[in-house]
């Protein structure tokens, strides 16, 4: 139960996030490693998503320390009672970890507040001319075929629904890349 929780809300987190950036995650072989690690890690930026897990784990001890020697009725009924606990959980998990999502991206796509390594250095094809450390872009994504980086915006922009500019590179037209914070 807990770790079906973790996948769900690092899948649903996930999602948000990169949407936030006009990103289908899907596309971006994401591991399901990096799924579980995001629904672990959200806490962090999201302690309220600490209710559910702290649910199911007092629900799962609670069911093996005490309901099964003293109440055996509830032993009859452990299998219904652990899926009605686990659908309100996932029921109540969805708009908390979607929140949760959304709200580290507003944070990442702010140049006051992100989270991201800005681009120090990036050489290679004439493309990367056009993107230079002064301008503030961030790595927001190195996957298996691109590197997506983004000119973060100032914190009212952000505020303003306003978007960052996101460029999507080729990772063979790229040579060097250095970042820092």
């Amino acid at each position: 139960m807990v770790g079906l929780l973790f996948l769900y809300i690092g899948l649903l987190s996930t999602e948000a996030y990169y949407v936030a950036f006009g990103i289908r995650y899907q596309f971006l072989g994401l591991t399901s490693f990096h799924i579980v690690y995001r629904g672990l890690t959200v806490v962090r930026d999201a302690p309220y998503l600490l209710v559910p897990y702290a649910l199911a784990v007092l629900w799962l001890t609670f069911y093996d320390a005490f309901a099964s020697r003293y109440w055996p009725r509830l032993a009859e009924l452990r299998i219904a009672t652990t899926f009605l606990l686990s659908f309100a959980l996932l029921v109540g998990s969805y708009p908390l970890a979607v929140a949760a999502g959304r709200h580290q991206a507003r944070t990442d796509m702010a140049t006051q507040t992100t989270g991201l390594p800005s681009v120090t250095e990036m050489n290679g094809a004439p493309i990367l001319e056009t993107v230079r450390p002064e301008d503030q872009y961030r790595l927001l994504l190195s996957d298996g075929d691109y590197v997506y980086l983004i000119e973060t915006v100032p914190l009212n922009d952000v505020r303003k629904e306003a978007q960052p500019i996101i460029t999507r590179i080729a990772k063979g037209d790229i040579h060097v890349l250095r970042t820092g914070h």
